[in-house]
């Protein structure tokens, strides 16, 4: 699909989905379903052709030499759709290091209706999110992580950090956080999927790659949409739970810190590895 072809598609879907919410969400769990429809259709036929062997005493050497393929291409496509998430990584909070951030979060969690944060990380990115790990891979059981970052706690107010952080539990509010959830481990899956088969050099991997090739860019269209729509009600979130205004010197704010970041200080820091032997200290404290 060409560049322009994609855009107009998005424009399209992006009308659909205001005029028929709900018809369009049907369409996008359909073709998530679609993906996996074909990768469990292709084990079930290789399951059912050693079955006929079996069941017809046709298993000789032939045979069992006949089926290595087929076999091994399924035991691909099943171990590919058991996506691994890691663990985010970064400094775990107990209520007590910090009883106001978690104030807020509960207060935050209970007003988006969002599901229970397992964990707080504090890490070093100018940064916050909340990432939502799958313990049984594709089968869900969610692991909730509230990741802040030391530097933008620094850089923005009490009330601008509301902001964020109802932003981020505005993704996850009601139903439509587990199912965007979801469409992201589909295409997760794809992608281990084909990564995995191309390593292993299998038969079949044009087959797959020719359906992707299809398939890909009509998910990422109907996802694409899928998370705009997310993200603008979770900026809703973000204003009603913070006020319009702190609402929007959040975005102003994290956006300028970011870029001194990027443009003064992180540049200035790899820079003295060229002019200095030993490494800064307190490289946290200059940046605050």
């Amino acid at each position: 699909m060409e560049q322009n072809e994609f855009v107009s598609l998005v424009e399209g879907l992006e009308a659909y989905a205001r005029e028929h919410p709900a018809a369009y969400k049907f369409r996008v769990g359909m073709l998530a379903a679609l993906g996996y429809v074909m990768l469990l259709g292709t084990v079930l036929v290789v399951l059912l052709l050693i079955g006929v062997c079996l069941f017809f005493g046709a298993v000789n050497f032939v045979v069992i030499k006949f089926l290595i393929i087929p076999i091994g291409f399924a035991a691909v496509i099943l171990r590919s759709m058991w996506v691994k998430f890691p663990k985010p990584e970064g400094h775990r909070l107990a209520q007590a290091d910090a009883p106001r951030l978690f104030e807020v979060i509960q207060r935050i969690r209970i007003a988006t209706k969002g599901p229970k944060v397992h964990k707080v990380l504090l890490t070093g990115d100018f940064n916050a999110s909340i990432v939502q790990r799958p313990r049984l891979g594709i089968l869900g059981w969610q692991e909730n992580y509230l990741m802040v970052g030391l530097p933008m706690l620094n850089a923005l107010s009490p009330d601008e950090m509301r902001a964020i952080i109802a932003h981020e539990f505005g993704h996850l509010s009601g139903q439509h956080g587990t199912f965007s959830a979801w469409i992201y481990r589909v295409q997760q899956t794809w992608v281990q999927v084909l990564h995995n088969m191309q390593q292993n050099q299998r038969y079949g991997t044009e087959l797959f790659e020719r359906f992707f090739n299809w398939y890909s860019p009509y998910f990422s269209a109907y996802s694409f949409v899928l998370n705009r729509a997310t993200e603008l009600e979770a900026d809703r979130y973000s204003v009603i739970l913070a006020g319009r205004q702190n609402a929007a010197r959040a975005l102003i704010n994290s956006e300028l810190k970011q870029r001194a970041l990027d443009a003064e200080h992180w540049p200035e820091f790899f820079y003295g590895a060229d002019t200095r032997p030993d490494p800064p200290e307190k490289i946290f404290s200059v940046m605050l």
